[in-house]
């Protein structure tokens, strides 16, 4: 998170409210929190204004928990986004008391009236990317302008709800209805711009312009070749993403393992039904990663190209310090001074295109060299 709202604990401001509230990256004001509950991924959690959580609660918030404005939650409640078999995200909307335990995937709306998203007057910005892709740039970019907040991978929600469109296990109208409510359970959009960025808005793109006709999208995409490096080293589509068993078929040894949630929510080739359940189970990571590069950025492509011209723009990462400006013109606000500079650089040692075999060339050809021109590279 690139920002945090400012909050206010009053008498009940302690070093462990502290801890609790340090790592999450949207919050109101006037939080009070017991000193003795259990809080799984924070970094997951998003709270309104004037909040009163009671003692004794153990609330897993991992798949995405809102908590909405002037909400009450009593002393010894149960609260988890984890089922037995995967996620499933949680909005408590405004005005709610909470008295009993709540169950994974609930959804309640508000009951009083919120300045949420769909009441916004300021202009909503959508920043789509594959990850790995430098759209935390463009959020820092537009963040640190005086007249906008724009926050980076913030709504865990997505991820689980992307997944259960893209996989047609919910249907566009629920999908639209459980944005509505995460977006219009507190109150969001303080500043002229509101701005998100997260690699799992792009399957969601129809709903979110159906949700707020006025939202703009910024397309960005990067290099085939950096992407797919990083991608690679990071873990991306090994086969433990997809509980498959470890092959010596890969080609270099990955630098990171993600996360559990990450990885639970990689897109599924298989799924969409790109691959026969086989040919997914007996591809390589590499492979894998050639695919998505691909097939992502076509989705976004498909998806914005039903949305007037005026409401999006395709940015290439290797372009930004040169389309700062125009980025910022796009979401309606004015220049800046300073560099759009790239940030959440990857940490670890990532091969070179140079050191590809023939195999990897060839993969890299099959899905990538076909669209690499028609998108600018």
């Amino acid at each position: 998170m690139i920002r945090f709202i400012p909050f206010d604990l009053g008498l009940r401001r302690t070093a462990l409210a502290d801890k609790y509230l340090s790592s999450v990256n949207i919050k109101g004001q006037n939080i009070h929190i017991k000193s003795d509950i259990q809080i799984k991924r924070r970094t997951a959690l998003i709270l309104g204004d004037n909040i009163n959580i009671g003692g004794k609660n153990n609330i897993d918030a991992s798949a995405g928990l809102l908590i909405g404005d002037n909400c009450t939650i009593d002393k010894s409640i149960q609260i988890s986004t984890k089922t037995e078999t995967g996620y499933a995200p949680i909005v408590i909307g405004a005005g709610h008391h909470i008295t009993s335990d709540v169950k994974p995937g609930t959804i309640l709306d508000a009951t009083i009236p919120v300045e949420g998203l769909s009441n916004y007057s300021g202009q909503l910005v959508f920043i789509l990317s594959t990850g790995r892709s430098g759209s935390k740039a463009i959020a820092k970019l537009i963040d640190q302008h005086v007249d906008a907040e724009c926050y980076h991978d913030t709504f865990a929600h997505l991820n689980t709800w992307s997944c259960e469109y893209l996989y047609n296990a919910s249907s566009r109208e629920e999908i639209r209805n459980k944005l509505k409510s995460l977006y219009n359970s507190t109150s969001l959009g303080k500043k002229k711009v509101f701005g998100q960025s997260d690699q799992k808005i792009a399957p969601l793109i129809p709903a979110l312009s159906e949700l707020f006709p006025t939202a703009k999208f910024i397309w960005l995409i990067r290099d085939p070749y950096d992407f797919i490096n990083s991608a690679y080293a990071r873990g991306w589509f090994d086969n433990s993403e997809f509980g498959l068993p470890l092959t010596e078929k890969e080609f270099l040894l990955k630098k990171v393992t993600p996360s559990k949630f990450d990885a639970d929510h990689r897109c599924n080739g298989a799924k969409v039904g790109a691959f026969t359940v086989e040919k997914w189970k007996s591809m390589t990571a590499f492979e894998r990663v050639c695919w998505y590069w691909s097939y992502w950025n076509s989705l976004i492509e498909t998806h914005i190209e039903a949305l007037p011209k005026k409401m999006a723009i395709k940015v290439q990462l290797e372009e930004l310090e040169h389309q700062k400006n125009n980025i910022l013109e796009f979401a309606g606000l004015s220049p800046i001074a300073g560099k759009a500079e790239k940030v959440n650089t990857a940490y670890y040692k990532k091969p070179d295109k140079n050191q590809w075999t023939e195999e990897m060339n060839a993969i890299f050809d099959k899905y990538c060299k076909p669209m690499m021109e028609k998108w600018g590279y």
